[in-house]
């Protein structure tokens, strides 16, 4: 049973070891992925098969 969905295709630039000082040039995106993060980590979702 898929509970949630999302894609969150993303540049490079906003992974740290790699942005570096350039990631402020990505930060609407970084906000957005720890938004949906938020909304993912408040779901309640099964994880036994029997409540299938």
């Amino acid at each position: 049973m898929i509970v949630y969905g999302a894609l969150m295709p993303h540049p490079p630039i906003i992974v740290p070891e790699i942005g570096g000082a350039d990631l402020l040039e990505a930060q609407a995106t970084v906000q957005g992925m720890r938004e949906l993060a938020q909304r993912v980590r408040i779901l309640t979702i099964p994880t036994d098969k029997s409540s299938t």
